[in-house]
């Protein structure tokens, strides 16, 4: 659709107005250069569609261009693809305490510990013989 600047004197309003007009574009026409790049990547990959064995076969390729190495300052780790990163970050960082370096499995067991071992608050109402005992079964939430 295209629009005409029509003056508005002509129908009484006193201002000029744009109108509607259709517009017929052709096939190669360049408003449709957008939409054209857009179904020749899409049909380039649908073509190359693969199974998803050979995905995850493309994926366990172990070269050693592809080694992958854990940023965590001090760890030094070197991962054979971006998988095992996922893992070894899961279970050596994501729960793992600033203050020590201890690492535990959970984050409810992390809070725990540091609770436990770093809060002052924590400390200073168990000597005052406050009942300071949480469950380590995750998703209970029992405080006795």
């Amino acid at each position: 659709m295209g629009s005409v600047l029509l003056d508005g004197e002509q129908s009484g309003l006193g201002f000029p107005y744009w109108i509607a007009v259709r517009r017929r574009f052709g096939y190669d026409d360049p408003f449709f250069s957008a939409g054209n790049v857009e179904r020749e990547i899409l049909a380039k990959q649908v073509a190359l569609d693969l199974t998803e064995d050979e995905k995850h076969e493309l994926q366990n390729i172990e070269d050693i261009e592809r080694i992958v190495h854990c940023p965590i300052v001090g760890c030094g780790a070197r991962l054979s693809c971006l998988d095992a990163f996922e893992d070894h970050y899961n279970a050596r960082h994501m729960s793992a305490c600033a203050t020590c370096s201890r690492v535990y499995p959970t984050s409810r067991l992390l809070s725990i510990h540091v609770s436990e071992a770093h809060d002052s608050f924590f400390q200073a109402k168990v000597a005052r013989g406050f009942s300071m005992v949480k469950c380590l079964v995750e998703g209970c939430g029992a405080e006795t």
